[in-house]
């Protein structure tokens, strides 16, 4: 009974994850001026947006290791709800004390962005929210300056793009806790009180960019 139950949730998580990906294909119909949407076999993501400068001033002759149109792209990348100015395309997720159930998540007033973000600064919050797996298309998660002492499994949010955990009493890192996150680029645990890192905790992952982390 485990394993059929085991396999529809599979199949419904990876179900959303491509009508997602379906859904934001759309957007090569809206080009944003300076930009061109970037698509590499070797990465992961398929919601970054590169510089126009990055074709316009690199020969396409030049190797990777060199200065070329790739190497530009993985340092000056942006995701597609960071350079679009359209009102619509992420929402924001806010939290909420309910007593005994601790914080749950709460909609914002646009419900049906493609892409969301939550964000809980300077409060008292302790662990995460259980029902973050329940919206599966959070990009940027900002829970610095609280009281969280451990992370979570994760790996439901399959296009977290940022986690920000800095200033949090966190002591630990898992090396299960990033393992399929391969759209995770930028993570800062800075001024938490890490005492052990698993090891291969950041291993390679096919497709990563994980350009920016940040411990202390």
């Amino acid at each position: 009974m485990e394993f059929i139950i085991m396999i529809k949730l599979f199949f419904i998580n990876f179900g959303g994850y491509i009508c997602l990906e379906a859904n934001f294909s759309d957007t090569d119909r809206q080009p944003i001026p300076g930009y061109f949407q970037w698509h590499e076999d070797t990465v992961a993501s398929e919601f970054l947006m590169c510089p126009n400068s990055c074709q316009q001033q690199i020969t396409k002759g030049r190797t990777f290791a060199g200065n070329s149109v790739t190497t530009c792209c993985v340092e000056y990348s942006r995701p597609y709800w960071i350079t679009s100015k359209s009102e619509n395309l992420i929402g924001s997720l806010r939290l909420e004390p309910r007593g005994e159930q601790g914080f749950v998540i709460v909609p914002g007033v646009a419900n049906d962005t493609l892409f969301n973000k939550i964000l809980y600064q300077q409060g008292n919050l302790n662990v995460f929210p259980s029902s973050l797996c329940e919206f599966r298309n959070i990009v940027d998660i900002n829970f610095s300056q609280n009281q969280i002492e451990n992370i979570p499994d994760i790996a439901c949010l399959h296009i977290l793009d940022t986690l920000n955990l800095s200033f949090n009493r966190i002591e630990r890192l898992d090396n299960a806790t990033f393992r399929v996150l391969k759209y995770l680029r930028v993570f800062d645990l800075s001024d938490n009180k890490i005492q052990y890192i698993e090891p291969n905790t950041f291993n390679y992952r096919p497709g990563s960019l994980f350009e920016d982390f940040v411990v202390s």
